[in-house]
């Protein structure tokens, strides 16, 4: 059974309601023809595009920014006094050989 069937006599209340169709007062016509014929109003704000030029400035100053921060932020390099020296060297930093000849000695 069609939701239709469950009215009752579908097309007299169907063709009544189209008989009846509502009609709009002269008042309400000349309401609409005056906000039609009217000049639309402009936006309330634009989103427009930055320059070029304006989005190049920018992106060197947080170049700028993010180079003074990384320099900033970074520990101060430590000057070294000699070279690196291999394992053996350093073993034998601060000891004197021996006139003898008998090994290191510690001074």
């Amino acid at each position: 059974m069609s939701p239709l069937e469950l009215v009752g006599d579908f097309d007299r209340i169907a063709e009544e309601l189209r008989s009846a169709r509502p009609v709009a007062s002269p008042g309400l016509r000349e309401r609409v023809a005056g906000i039609a014929g009217a000049e639309p109003a402009g936006p309330r704000w634009s989103l427009s595009w930055p320059s070029r030029r304006l989005v190049l400035g920018l992106a060197a100053a947080a170049l700028l920014a993010s180079l003074v921060a990384a320099g900033l932020t970074r520990e101060p390099s430590k000057p070294r006094s000699s070279p690196r020296m291999p394992n053996c060297a350093r073993c034998l930093r601060g000891h004197i050989l021996s006139s003898s000849g008998s090994g290191p000695k510690v001074v």
